[in-house]
């Protein structure tokens, strides 16, 4: 039976017919979590994930929304609705034109082409958003407008966005227009080789948002393992145009036999003479569909002049001992 792709990025959806259809998902993560050094809350429970998506594809038409919790007070404040109460925002929502088989038009919230393309070769960003989201230094999805031409060995994208997020009201007089193109240098997702350029600007003062990065992901199908690596330069953060980070990625996920699955991932981001490094290993048991219940150890090592509190042990070196249940549930229609 033809599967319903009204979810899927755009970024790897190939040629062919698209069935008329319907789907919804629910994403969920509850976590536990435990920190070393015991500095202010140093145990607590939190909702990771909570996410629902709704996609519907017609004809030539597609249209996808995807919504987010967020906690309104955030984590050291009681000013939000209701305290700290969980509220949902739109993350993604987009309408799809696909005139011709191999080219797809968009228009809404887009998808941001580095962001989207690093969640689907690293595959569990139910555990972990890749540190590009995490960091702020790029949103899921940007106000815009889209367009991805893909071959079953090239997919060449580009986009104009606004720069300021899903989140935050137009400031920006400049607008930010990316590239991004895919190879698959080998077929069935064995490799593949990312390229991704920004140029853009950002608040009030167009203060430079400029981007490139390169990537190179192994993500085969119907196989128990992926790896890849990253590169991404900015220059400019969140309207600071002095800023101008390097972050290295790497990740990698081996499931040795059906019942354990055990993942990984490093991050490096260097800022002038400042370095931090960030590191994950993690023990999962596979829950289907798409589900886990993990175990995960998280470490941060920064170093002196990093953090406000230069020289702190407690700053330069922090750990995390955290245990998940997640799950992904999509339901599909296909109309006839």
């Amino acid at each position: 039976m033809m599967e319903c792709l009204a979810l899927t990025s755009i970024l790897w959806q190939a040629a062919g017919e698209l069935p008329q259809c319907g789907s919804v998902s629910l994403d969920v993560a509850g976590r536990g979590w435990m920190r070393l050094p015991k500095t202010g809350i140093p145990t607590d429970f939190t909702l990771h994930r909570a996410g629902i998506g709704l996609g519907f594809a017609q004809g030539d038409l597609h249209g996808r929304v995807q919504i987010g919790h967020i906690q309104t007070g955030g984590t050291n404040s009681y000013i939000g609705i209701g305290g700290e109460s969980n509220v949902y925002r739109i993350q993604l929502a987009s309408v799809q034109y696909r005139p011709i088989d191999s080219l797809q038009l968009s228009a809404g919230i887009v998808e941001d082409l580095w962001v989207e393309s690093g969640n689907h070769t690293w595959g569990y960003r139910n555990i972990e958003a890749t540190a590009t989201e995490r960091l702020a230094w790029m949103e899921r999805g940007n106000a815009g407008v889209s367009g991805v031409w893909s071959s079953p060995r090239l997919v060449i994208a580009t986009s104009m966005h606004t720069g300021e997020g899903a989140f935050r009201r137009e400031r920006n007089a400049g607008k930010n227009t990316a590239l991004y193109m895919r190879w698959n240098v080998l077929e069935d997702g064995f490799l593949s080789l990312e390229l991704y350029g920004q140029d853009g600007s950002y608040g009030f003062g167009s203060q430079p948002n400029h981007r490139a990065g390169v990537r190179l992901a192994s993500n085969p199908i119907k196989k128990s393992w992926n790896v890849g690596v990253s590169a991404l330069q900015a220059w400019g953060v969140l309207g600071d145009g002095a800023s101008q980070p390097l972050l290295l990625e790497g990740w990698g996920t081996v499931q040795p036999v059906e019942w354990i699955r055990l993942l990984t991932r490093i991050e490096h981001a260097t800022f002038n003479q400042e370095r931090s490094t960030a590191l994950m290993l993690g023990l999962s048991h596979p829950i289907d569909p798409q589900g886990n219940l993990g175990f995960y150890w998280k470490t941060w090592s920064h170093s002196d002049g990093w953090t406000e509190i230069a020289g702190s042990d407690a700053a330069m070196s922090t750990h995390q001992l955290i245990v998940q249940l997640d799950g992904r549930f999509q339901q599909s229609r296909l109309n006839p």
